[in-house]
């Protein structure tokens, strides 16, 4: 049974196309090789026996067939323009769309790595939808192999098995329809030069001229003096350019028999749009709709007011790359949030990682809600991320907001930095690769010894994830506790690579930590002598060390991996047949280093 998105889609596209035609459908594995190919009589057969999954890629055929096969010679009708972007940002795409003169998309769907994007028209055609597929194209810089008659498209919610399972989602959805003569005209004084700029285009909106707006309240003001009619239409709603006089209400929510939607100009000099039979509040049903052209788009569209000043700002040719830019970015904030608000599927498919978030959830949480706080636009930006500058100290000062006994402790705060960067989480941006105008913004901060690091927040989707999960799961079999992870312990786990990310330049182990081995060692060595294991207990009570036993049990905590790879120990619990073998007496928890020769011997013995 086909979804609510679904049935939308196949009645846009073959609504109205001519009964004779069948309508394709394919099945392709993760090899792109062709599992099935199906034919339906109409949308109708199409909604109703169509199965669609997550094990295979699902294509529909644009145009309709005269036989059941797919080839150029069956291709006879179609009732869509259709462009594929294989890549790029969506606002980048219908900023670009709206700039180029071209109306605006009746469908938009994320196809998992780009977006296909419809237009849907009035009747059926042949092949001059093609020649017109063709130049607009060539205008817009999409996929030039996604222009012929023979194409199939995805299927919204299906799923795209290219490399993860990704699924296909419609997040743009008008029903309405456009001429294609219209298209034609427009796409005609359209201009383009591809040698240039193979994505490039020429129209009366220039991006070379692009109006600056520098604040959202700017942005605001400009978008509610965008001219109404030539919005709407541009955007595919069939009005006549005629303030005052009555139109059928382009909300389809509501019976509208007589027209009765006007749109006149305020005091302010701004449009307004008015409906008299259409309530605007369920509590006052004498409340007749009233909007901005920014309050009418957010509701058009289902979405917010910010999404829709931006959108409008693109049709009016303004450039407010930081209203993009932070839109963007806190995008990323809440996906990541949304998935830490769903810490079963965490711990299911990444088990180790689990580990280490569940236990500082809270200080994981309250960083990425001060770095999304501190978006300052795209000068503190890198590789296209939102960067934030944080020092141990405020670190602690945050962590101090919920964790009382914690407040002040820096050291805790700068362990968890590395901990976040190891895992992949955040990432370190070296001072030498910092723009000229952040360090200029930034210098007075780092005054009175209070030294601040760059970091940005990684998108927490598989990939980095499975980083994560492998990382922790050498922290985790190594017994690596928060308080003992300091260069020498990365250094030593994780080698240069990851080490400099951390903490940038070259990275060499500490004289002390050689000292501190070598000593452990050597005690740890001198007592396996003498019985079969020993404890950490008895080993910090015969090193000679200054300081508390505290500190030297911090020191042990620091060195023991490496001393147990080097000397071929074992550190773990004594289990009930490790008890068994050492003859282990008492209760209570106890790990014990032990050599895993003498371990191994012991159960070739029992064996023999």
């Amino acid at each position: 049974m086909a979804t609510k998105d679904q049935k939308k889609f196949y009645k846009a596209l073959f609504g109205k196309l001519e009964s004779e035609c069948y309508i394709e459908t394919k099945k392709l594995n993760k090899n792109k090789q062709v599992v099935s190919t199906d034919f339906y009589t109409s949308y109708k057969d199409l909604e109703k026996n169509h199965i669609t999954g997550n094990t295979y890629h699902e294509f529909i055929g644009m145009y309709g067939r005269k036989r059941k096969s797919g080839t150029k010679e069956n291709c006879a009708k179609t009732n869509v323009l259709y462009l594929d972007f294989d890549t790029g940002n969506y606002h980048k795409i219908t900023q670009k769309i709206a700039s180029s003169g071209l109306p605006y998309p009746h469908i938009i769907i994320n196809s998992g790595h780009g977006y296909h994007v419809y237009w849907i028209l009035d009747q059926s055609v042949g092949q001059e939808a093609i020649n017109v597929i063709e130049k607009m194209q060539k205008i817009m810089g999409s996929d030039s192999k996604a222009t012929n008659i023979t194409q199939h498209m995805r299927i919204p919610d299906t799923t795209n098995v290219k490399n993860s399972n990704i699924n296909c989602k419609m997040i743009h959805f008008y029903d309405g329809r456009i001429k294609l003569k219209k298209i034609q005209q427009i796409v005609k004084n359209i201009s383009y030069d591809a040698e240039e700029n193979k994505q490039g285009y020429k129209s009366s909106r220039s991006t070379k001229n692009l109006k600056k707006v520098n604040s959202w309240k700017d942005a605001y003001t400009s978008a509610r003096k965008v001219n109404m009619f030539h919005f709407l239409q541009a955007r595919g709603y069939d009005i006549e350019n005629r303030e005052g006089e009555p139109f059928s209400c382009i909300f389809n929510n509501h019976i509208d028999e007589h027209p009765s939607a006007v749109i006149y100009t305020n005091q302010n000099n701004e449009h307004r749009y008015i409906c008299f039979s259409h309530i605007s509040s369920k509590e006052n049903e004498s409340s007749r709709l009233n909007l901005s052209l920014i309050d009418l788009w957010a509701q058009l569209q289902n979405i917010t007011l910010q999404i829709a000043v931006l959108d409008i700002l693109q049709y009016a040719n303004k450039d407010f790359l930081k209203g993009h830019f932070i839109m963007h970015q806190r995008k990323k904030y809440q996906r990541n949030t949304a998935l830490l608000d769903n810490m079963n599927d965490i711990k299911v498919n990444y088990p180790y990682l689990h580990q280490y978030i569940y236990r500082y959830e809270l200080e994981l949480r309250t960083l990425m809600q001060y770095a999304e706080k501190n978006l300052h636009g795209d000068l503190y930006s890198y590789n296209d991320n939102a960067l934030f500058y944080i020092s141990s100290r405020h670190m602690a000062k945050l962590i101090g907001t919920f964790r009382i006994a914690q407040k002040g402790n820096i050291r805790k705060a700068n362990n968890l930095l590395t901990l976040f960067t190891i895992l992949n989480l955040i990432k370190r941006v070296p001072e030498i690769e910092l723009s000229k105008g952040i360090k200029n913004e930034t210098a007075q901060l780092q005054k009175d010894g209070n030294r601040i690091s760059f970091y940005f927040f990684q998108f927490f989707k598989n990939k980095n994830l499975m980083i994560a999960n492998n990382r922790a799961k050498v922290m985790w079999q190594n017994n690596i506790k928060l308080s003992i992870l300091t260069q020498d312990v990365v250094l030593y786990l994780f080698q240069d690579k990851i080490t400099r990310m951390i903490y940038g330049g070259k990275v060499t182990h500490s004289d002390s930590y050689r000292t501190y081995v070598n000593q452990f060692a050597k005690v740890i060595m001198n007592l396996l002598q003498r019985k079969d294991y020993t404890t950490k207990k008895e080993v910090i009570a015969k090193i000679n060390l200054p300081g508390s036993e505290n500190t030297k049990g911090y020191h042990f905590d620091k060195i023991i991996i490496e001393v147990c790879n080097n000397y071929d120990l074992s550190f773990q619990d004594a289990t009930k047949s490790i008890r068994e073998q050492f003859n282990i007496t008492g209760r209570g928890r106890k790990k014990i280093i032990y050599r895993k020769f003498y371990h191994n011997q012991h159960y070739k013995r029992l064996i023999i």
